[in-house]
């Protein structure tokens, strides 16, 4: 994302794979909201719903984001003091 947005949703879905022996994967989902022509929307796929991956992706994003209540949304806006969290 680019470092001017001032708005983001963001979001997490699980994928089961039940044939594969696998329990989940997560899919987060990243999408631009600030007003612009054409929303960005990014899909990052992960192993886990782990706090790190959103952090690691989120580390110089300064703004919103609009999720839902998941709580590693509201540790990461503690953390990093730059970010707020509003609801959607």
């Amino acid at each position: 994302m680019k470092k001017e947005e001032k708005i983001l949703f963001w979001s997490e879905r699980v994928q089961k794979f039940y044939s594969s022996g696998q329990t989940c994967r997560t899919w987060w989902v990243y999408c631009t909201g600030g007003g612009e022509e054409k929303a960005v929307i990014l899909y990052e796929y992960q192993k886990t719903r782990k706090a790190d991956h959103p952090e690691k992706f989120l580390k110089d994003y300064e703004g919103v984001c609009v999720t839902d209540g998941y709580q590693v949304y509201h540790k990461l806006a503690k953390e990093k003091g730059d970010l707020t969290v509003a609801g959607c």
